[in-house]
């Protein structure tokens, strides 16, 4: 009888050595995208404050609007109707004073006496915004003007190039993941073949310059211009500042980290054993979930759902692509192909779950039965042509959902309402003025200083309703409240000057 001897065992600090160069790899590129970058909230910014108040009689210089947090000044804009039924662009608006909460445009010096309408739009994600109008009397009141018109979506041109960019640069993504996986977990040999260097080194480029190009689109996409204001120096410095530009950033830092790891992965000596492919697999996979957070990051819903989701989706796509090209291998990846496929086809039933009965929830169910299809002929026999025609049709389906507005614009909020005080004024803004939960901020203008606010909300008949408020910034107080029924509700505010002195002032809020 012959025994086979058994392989000598790898010592610990030979182990621990191959690891850690791809530890490392894996904690730069997840470092480079936390450092850099963070889910962009869905929360739209509030609008506290504005100079002038709204309904004041002033003759500005400025107009100045300041919010509940940051807000990118060069992909917002404010728009101006004169007495005389005019518009007025006063070109893009900038933060006033360097405080990253306002914008600021100037009013023009030709003025007119009579009542002038005021339009902002602030992006919140994707295409959606923050919107509203109010207005302010000059010498004298006069019959309001409608508000300027405001774009509520993108064009069609600069939401196609934006598409196209982010198409371009997943697309690169799936066919580098795909190449390195591959050649990872079911071919080490090919890491030596020129054709692979070769198309991983053409992959990284377009994501790179997908990236770039996806970057430039989102100015005019978010603010809702011409495509030809794509390199214009405003609305580049506001996507820089914005919290997709961040995520932008960081994706070409991830990229570029990524591409070092995998210019060493292809020239190092094969995988000698099955551990060391699973190591170098999950290497990949890892790397590649981090530059897929950047798009997660922008996304709707959950991140780590949206995380799984679109990295199996581009090792998917990538796989299938590249098994085209390396038919003689095409066998030894299916399984992967298939654990792909399942992954998605959870996601996609999960999507499908949340938006039921709306088009965002029917393109999801094709997406699903596109993957459930996909999965069983990589089940059934060899991979085809057709199969790879339709990973790369997935890989657009997903980017357009990602992309194109599939509900209503978010409704615009409501006119503040300026409330004088004996010395100074108090802003009120009630968002989003429906039944439910509502937020109340109010802000103090130029009141003594020390004055604190209590407020009481009453509806149209029954008891009061206490509002509870938080000092969140200097003047400016936020608070929460639920409002019950519709209808006409006075909020009564009680301002208490350090030496006593108390005056209640009431405004009415029309809660829909």
């Amino acid at each position: 009888m012959t025994t086979l001897a058994r392989p000598p065992a790898v010592p610990r600090n030979r182990r621990a050595a191959r690891l850690l160069p791809f530890l490392l790899l894996v904690a730069a590129c997840w470092t480079s995208l936390l450092t850099l970058a963070s889910p962009v909230s869905p929360e739209a910014p509030v609008l506290v404050s504005s100079a002038p108040g709204n309904g004041q009689v002033t003759r500005p210089d400025d107009i100045v609007l300041t919010f509940d947090r940051p807000v990118p000044a060069g992909l917002s804009t404010i728009r101006m109707t004169d007495p005389y039924k005019r518009p007025v662009d006063p070109g893009r608006p900038v933060h006033a004073d360097g405080r990253d909460n306002t914008l600021s445009v100037p009013v023009p010096k030709q003025k007119y006496a009579g009542t002038y309408t005021i339009a902002w739009s602030v992006p919140v994600k994707g295409t959606d915004a923050a919107t509203g109008t109010f207005t302010f009397d000059l010498a004298s009141r006069s019959p309001v003007q409608a508000p300027p018109a405001l774009d509520a979506r993108p064009g069609v041109v600069v939401t196609v190039a934006h598409a196209v960019a982010q198409f371009l640069a997943f697309a690169a993504l799936a066919l580098l993941a795909g190449v390195v996986l591959f050649v990872a977990v079911g071919w080490p040999a090919g890491a030596e073949s020129t054709v692979v260097r070769r198309l991983a080194a053409w992959a990284w480029g377009g994501l790179l310059g997908g990236t770039v190009l996806s970057l430039l689109t989102f100015g005019p996409y978010a603010a809702k211009l011409p495509l030809t204001d794509i390199l214009d120096g405003g609305l580049v410095s506001g996507v820089l500042e914005s919290a997709t530009g961040h995520v932008y950033l960081a994706r070409l830092l991830v990229v570029a980290v990524a591409g070092i790891g995998i210019a060493q992965f292809l020239t190092m000596a094969p995988a000698e054993s099955a551990r060391e492919r699973r190591l170098r697999g999950g290497t990949v996979l890892a790397c590649t979930a981090a530059v897929v957070a950047t798009w997660s990051f922008t996304g709707p819903g959950s991140v780590v759902a949206g995380v799984v989701h679109l990295t199996a989706l581009a090792v998917l796509a990538g796989i299938l692509v590249v098994l085209r090209r390396f038919r003689e291998v095409a066998d030894r990846p299916k399984a992967l192909v298939v654990v792909c496929a399942g992954l998605l086809a959870v996601t996609a039933g999960a999507e499908v779950w949340q938006h039921l009965g709306s088009l965002a929830g029917w393109l999801w169910a094709g997406f699903a039965v596109l993957v459930l299809a996909l999965g069983l002929l990589a089940l059934a026999g060899r991979l085809s042509l057709a199969q790879t025609g339709l990973a790369v049709a997935l890989v657009g389906v997903s980017t357009a959902l990602s992309v194109v507005p599939t509900g209503p614009a978010p409704a615009p909020q409501a006119p503040l309402v300026r409330l004088a005080l004996s010395t100074g004024a108090l802003d009120l803004a009630v968002v989003p003025a429906r039944v439910g939960d509502n937020q109340v901020h109010v802000t103090v203008l130029d009141a003594k200083p020390g004055t604190t606010i209590t407020a009481e909300l009453a509806p149209p008949s029954g008891a009061p309703v206490p509002v509870s408020f938080a000092p969140a910034a200097a003047g400016h107080l936020a608070g929460s409240v639920t409002v019950p029924s519709a209808g006409p509700w006075e909020l009564a505010l009680t301002a208490r000057a350090p030496d006593g002195q108390q005056e209640v002032i009431y405004g009415v809020i029309e809660v829909r």
